[in-house]
């Protein structure tokens, strides 16, 4: 069996989580992990210079905060402080994202999507 079929066997499996129509959605705000689990001051732009102190960044809701598991710092980074609506599998305070939406004069626009991630490293 080769790699690349393998690979894509894997995948088939592990999207089965990552489908639109069965996935949770949130809303809310991407905040420093630590700063938001600690109480802190939480950075308000990826300008700030302490963006770099902290390791990852949450989806902070109303009814709580969600780590994001497949999406990579430099995309949280990008959608710090921004109002979001993140679509995924939620298990306790983590999600498996399958597509992050920002909004963009009272629209939202997806940014990010895993089903797209995952064709352009197979068909790419």
């Amino acid at each position: 069996m080769t790699k690349k079929m393998l690979l894509s066997i894997v995948c088939s499996l592990l999207s089965v989580g990552f489908n639109v129509a069965n996935a949770d959605i949130l809303q809310g705000v991407i905040k420093g992990a630590q700063c938001h689990i600690n109480k802190t001051s939480c950075i308000i732009s990826k300008k700030d210079p302490h963006q770099v102190l902290e390791n990852d960044f949450v989806l902070v809701t109303p009814s709580g905060y969600y780590f994001l598991n497949n999406v990579t710092r430099d995309v949280k980074l990008d959608i710090l402080s921004m109002d979001v609506k993140i679509s995924g599998s939620v298990s306790e305070n983590i999600i498996d994202v399958s597509e992050v939406f920002i909004q963009n004069n009272g629209e939202y626009e997806s940014v990010w999507n895993w089903d797209e991630i995952q064709y352009d490293l197979y068909e790419g």
